[in-house]
């Protein structure tokens, strides 16, 4: 089973799709196992708690520089044993790439797009 970690900052309309499609058995072999958002009042950490999935904020305002806060990110995926990282519209995901190479190692990095949801794995 495929755990992914998906990283969200708004409402989750991605992640939803995501959940949704692994329900129906589009998206086979996978598990949503960690949602982050840097963004505390997304509602899409309230989707992935109502299922029962772990969801964190980790919001690069509370760190005080940007590799502390992408070293506690990856630190979290990690912990998470996450195979895939999709960044499901992470406003700052595009920056994790340079501090990523400890977890990447071992995981795939995955990007989504609204019309690409169910093509994505």
């Amino acid at each position: 089973m495929l755990k992914l970690g998906v990283l969200v900052s708004g409402g989750g309309t991605n992640l939803q799709a995501i959940m949704d499609a692994i329900d129906s058995g589009v998206i086979t072999n996978a598990e949503v196992g960690l949602v982050i958002s840097n963004n505390p009042g997304a509602y899409a950490l309230k989707r992935a708690e109502s299922r029962g999935i772990p969801a964190k904020c980790i919001s690069p305002k509370t760190f005080e520089n940007r590799k502390e806060f992408h070293k506690a990110l990856l630190r979290e995926l990690k912990e998470a044993e996450t195979d895939l990282i999709v960044l499901a519209r992470l406003i700052a995901s595009g920056r994790i790439f340079h501090s990523a190479s400890s977890i990447t190692r071992r995981c795939r990095i995955s990007g989504v797009s609204p019309s690409r949801t169910s093509t994505a794995f």
